[in-house]
């Protein structure tokens, strides 16, 4: 009895924090540096309601606007340190990195 009791409870130690696990939301964090009003913000707060809607709140999306998090050239070095899950740039950010990006086209 004594060892089916410490299995059991060997067990219990492996899987709850298993299913702990798996019920917690993946947490994305969504860095852009414009207001929520403007196209880009209307577009951050979309993708975070289909992105909740369409995974059951499995995922869970927290938009950063008006650079709260990041200013718009730091937002690159963020998404490559982890630091943030997506981020929406302009093509202007990217000149250093891009030098062909730069030039008379509008930025979309």
């Amino acid at each position: 009895m004594r060892k089916w009791l410490l299995a059991a409870a060997a067990a219990a130690i492996f899987i709850a924090p298993v299913a702990a696990t798996a019920q917690a939301p993946i947490v994305l964090k969504f860095s852009h540096v414009v207001a929520p009003n403007t196209p880009k913000g209307k577009g951050a707060d979309k993708f975070k309601e289909l992105a909740e809607k369409y995974t059951n709140g499995k995922v869970k999306v927290e938009v950063y606007a008006n650079s709260t998090l990041y200013k718009d050239k730091e937002e690159l070095e963020a998404l490559q340190l982890g630091a943030v899950s997506a981020a929406q740039q302009g093509r202007s950010a990217q000149g250093d990195r891009r030098p062909d990006w730069q030039g008379d086209a509008q930025e979309t």
